[in-house]
This record gives structure tokens, C-alpha cells and sequence, in this order.
């Protein structure tokens, strides 16, 4: 058996032939890259407590990013190198070295630092008195 197939019918199958290979050849939207955003690094200092201490007193820092390593930090409070006692990435706690002075406390962590005003050294006071006896009694002053 023969099958004839009429010519509306051989372009209709066409058209859609074509329509299918059409809408199959889209263009894609190009796709741009993104750049990432730097994440920064850097040592920063949030506060630090007690804000006034004699030598010895241990000194706490807070902030972020402060290396781990005890080799690749350094603490200084006027330029005075205060010792590392404890170390995590957003805490330090250090000894104020002696006549350090008022000013600045830094903190220099993987070769970046990080820095703070309104450290206060509390000097020692010495108190000298002077005795004086006279007419039987003892007079005290102060002497500074």
C-alpha cells in the first residue's frame, strides 16, 4: 500500500521542523565572573583593659586577627615591649613593662600592626615625711 502524503501536510511537518531547530539554538547569557572580595587581614584592636596599670599588671587586648603563633606576635606600650602571656586570635594578654609611659599600646601580628591611644602608666608614688619635735611634740609633713 502506497501512502501519499499532500504538500500542506509536507509543510506543515517542515514548518515545525524548523521551529523545533530554531528555539533550540538560543544564545546563552554570557556568564561574567565574579571578583572576590578582599577579605581583610590586618591586625585590629576593639579595646583594651585596665586603661591604666603600674609594671606587671597584666594588660588585656581584644580585637581579630591576631596570629596564634607566639613568634609572629609583638606587643609594645610606648614603645616598650611588653611580654606575651596568652595568646588567641581575638584576645592577648601581656605584662606592662616598667616607666612605660602614656600613649600608645601596638600590636604587631604576621608583620602588620595594629594601634590604640590611652594607655596611662600609674608611676609609684614615694612619700617622704618629715618629722619635726618641737616643744615637745612631733609635727609630721609631707613631702613629695
Amino acid at each position: 500500500m502506497k501512502r501519499h502524503t499532500t504538500p500542506a501536510l509536507t509543510g506543515l511537518m517542515l514548518l515545525l521542523c524548523l521551529f523545533v531547530t530554531l528555539s533550540g539554538c538560543k544564545k546563552k547569557p554570557a556568564i561574567t565572573p565574579v571578583t572576590p572580595i578582599p577579605v581583610n587581614t590586618d591586625p585590629a584592636i576593639s579595646s583594651f583593659s585596665p586603661t591604666s596599670g603600674r609594671e606587671n599588671t597584666v594588660l588585656t587586648i581584644q580585637g581579630k586577627n591576631f596570629s596564634t603563633d607566639f613568634a609572629k606576635v609583638n606587643v609594645t606600650i610606648n614603645g616598650k615591649t611588653a611580654p606575651v602571656a596568652t595568646l588567641s586570635a581575638t584576645k592577648i594578654e601581656v605584662k606592662i613593662p616598667a616607666n612605660c609611659g602614656h600613649g600608645f599600646v601596638q600590636v604587631t601580628s604576621d608583620g602588620r600592626s595594629a594601634l590604640i591611644d590611652g594607655f596611662t602608666y600609674q608611676y609609684n608614688k614615694i612619700t617622704e615625711m618629715l618629722y619635726i619635735l618641737q616643744d615637745d611634740k612631733l609635727w609630721a609633713a609631707d613631702l613629695f
